[in-house]
């Protein structure tokens, strides 16, 4: 049975980010090698999981609203520019200088 123990240690606490990753995912990996051991389904492991997959599945979300909260401000934007008159004016104005230079 792996030792699973919820005090750090000072050598814990001085490591990079990347190996504490790498020590959380070799713990992760030890518990779910005993639970096939001790005769739990995939499925039944994947319950017991839910909670750390819900918080990655949340910041999967955050980060995709977080992309389409700047694409939505970047159309608007783009949007007001053509919207405001002086503005679309001299858009129409570089844009037909430069298709007379090519």
């Amino acid at each position: 049975m792996p030792l699973f123990s919820s005090k750090v240690t000072k050598s814990e606490q001085s490591l990079s980010i990347d190996e504490k990753v790498k020590m959380i995912d070799k713990e992760i990996q030890q518990l779910y090698e005993f639970c096939k051991k001790a005769g739990y389904t995939k499925t039944q492991i994947e319950d017991c999981a839910q909670p750390l997959l819900a918080i990655e599945t949340r910041q999967k979300h955050i980060r995709c609203l977080k992309f389409l909260a700047y694409f939505v401000v970047l159309l608007a934007f783009i949007g007001f520019l053509f919207a405001f008159d002086p503005t679309y004016r001299k858009i129409c104005i570089y844009g037909k200088q430069a298709a007379l230079k090519v």
